[in-house]
């Protein structure tokens, strides 16, 4: 318990002086999750601050939390505060390498993240690996730009229990993204609605 007081406290004495030193965008995210196999409702969300002390550097605090409803409770947590590191490598003009890692507080978790992102207008594709607590993911994304406002995007995590996304992207005349999400896991055990929002 000390130690996730004093982790807690350390990234928000980051966090006061990140706000003043770098440049800061703040997101708003949610997503809705019902289990057709089972009776019972998750409501995800969490706001987020990404901290940008560089170019290709990104440090984002999420504070999440969540609501879960069956047919005999209902009740609402405040998670610990998840903590992300990305590090963007271009080479050429419109190509980059991704490097990511992930810290969740509690229960204590890292997890590991590295791919490569190609754009060949209109199309964005993204192939990536992430590891965590000995299993691995591949991740596969497509997203094609219909024009400057909008875009749409295919995402797959493939693993154990593959989950397939699809989303509608706008990006606003001030360079703000909202996104509106669908995913199901293949098998067919869970589905959600989800949205993204950058204030």
């Amino acid at each position: 318990m000390r130690r996730s007081k004093a982790i807690c406290v350390s990234m928000l004495i980051i966090l006061a002086f990140g706000l003043g030193l770098c440049t800061a965008s703040w997101t708003l995210e949610g997503q809705r999750w019902n289990f057709p196999y089972h009776q019972g409702e998750l409501f995800v969300s969490q706001l987020s601050v990404a901290l940008q002390p560089s170019e290709h550097v990104t440090a984002t605090v999420s504070l999440p939390m969540q609501y879960i409803r069956d047919s005999q409770e209902q009740e609402v947590q405040l998670l610990y505060p998840h903590l992300t590191l990305a590090w963007s490598i271009p080479w050429g003009n419109v190509h980059s390498a991704n490097i990511k890692a992930a810290y969740q507080l509690q229960p204590s978790r890292i997890q590991m993240e590295g791919g490569v992102q190609l754009l060949f207008d209109p199309l964005a594709l993204r192939a990536a690996l992430s590891y965590q607590e000995q299993s691995v993911t591949l991740l596969a994304s497509v997203v094609f730009a219909v024009n400057e406002g909008w875009a749409l995007g295919t995402h797959l995590q493939y693993t154990k229990s593959s989950v397939l996304t699809y989303e509608i992207i706008h990006t606003s005349k001030k360079g703000k993204h909202q996104r509106l999400s669908f995913s199901h896991s293949i098998d067919g055990s869970m589905q959600s609605l989800g949205f993204e929002i950058a204030l």
